[in-house]
């Protein structure tokens, strides 16, 4: 008896095959576009808060080959916080890698996935 319905965790979008057997597309692909758009820098709102003391403390911990992992519930201002600490330690986009996590990125396989994408690893077949 075959299954009817895709498993989620195979690494590839429920329409993969078919988007991939008609427009030419390797299989997964479709799939890692979609989580390309979690590892970009989200832009510092013009009408942001001013918090110097908060800045520097981020900018500080954000050393050479370092990593700041910041947790807290969602609408607390992790994203912000940490986007105005790189304005204010004038650091360059090249220079940092960002990585929007989420429950379903406990698994291992999704996690070094975005990792790779984060890293702009070669992609194996």
């Amino acid at each position: 008896m075959g299954q009817c319905v895709k498993p989620f965790n195979d690494g590839c979008a429920a329409n993969d095959e078919f988007q991939s057997a008609n427009s030419g597309l390797q299989r997964g692909e479709l799939i890692r576009d979609l989580l390309r758009q979690r590892v970009h820098i989200p832009p510092v709102p013009s009408d942001s808060m001013v918090r110097p003391k908060l800045d520097t403390r981020i900018a500080e911990a954000l050393t050479s080959r370092g990593v700041l992992f910041l947790e807290a519930p969602c609408g607390y201002g992790k994203s912000h916080a940490v986007v105005s600490g790189l304005v204010s330690a004038q650091m360059a986009a090249d220079q940092v890698r960002w990585i929007t996590l989420n429950s379903q990125d406990n698994a291992p396989s999704r996690f070094l996935t975005l990792l790779a994408i984060a890293l702009d690893l070669p992609e194996t077949p």
